[in-house]
């Protein structure tokens, strides 16, 4: 038998990866011993850039060496980039999204703060929040990034 299959159930990891995503805990509800896995990272990375010019282009996949937005890609995704601006203390979502196909390793994205062809963001601080998304609509883990856009 090979170390890494199991034969029992559906409960226990068939990958010896999936066994270090995964705890047992006893369950709250039923009081069983239940399998919690953790949802896989597809973003390995993220940085921005401290601030951002505005613009007229829209989000663009470039070389990451010339990106205001950068990240690192477990394997072929699609991302979704949405944004919060800052207001006080606190992070208020602003509508819309960016949403693109990126590559395995290293991406970058030339951002100048325009979402849409008719959607700008203001000049301020903004918070960016990065999902992968599986072609079966799976969700990875959210990042998150600051940046400031300027005039």
């Amino acid at each position: 038998m090979d170390s890494g299959t199991s034969t029992s159930g559906g409960n226990t990891p068939s990958t010896p990866t999936a066994a270090k995503r995964c705890v047992a805990r006893k369950s709250k509800v039923t009081g069983r011993r239940v399998l919690v896995c953790a949802k896989q990272s597809v973003i390995r990375a993220l940085a921005t850039k401290r601030t951002i010019r505005s613009g007229f282009s829209l989000p663009v996949v470039v070389p990451a060496a010339n990106a205001a937005i950068r990240l690192t890609l477990t394997k072929d995704t699609k991302v979704v980039m949405q944004f919060a601006r800052r207001s006080g203390k606190r992070y208020v979502a602003v509508p819309g999204s960016v949403k693109l196909k990126l590559l395995r390793g290293q991406q970058g994205v030339l951002f100048a703060g325009r979402l849409s062809s008719k959607r700008t963001l203001d000049p301020g601080r903004y918070r960016l929040a990065v999902t992968a998304v599986s072609p079966r609509g799976v969700r990875s883990q959210t990042v998150r990034g600051t940046f400031t856009l300027l005039k």
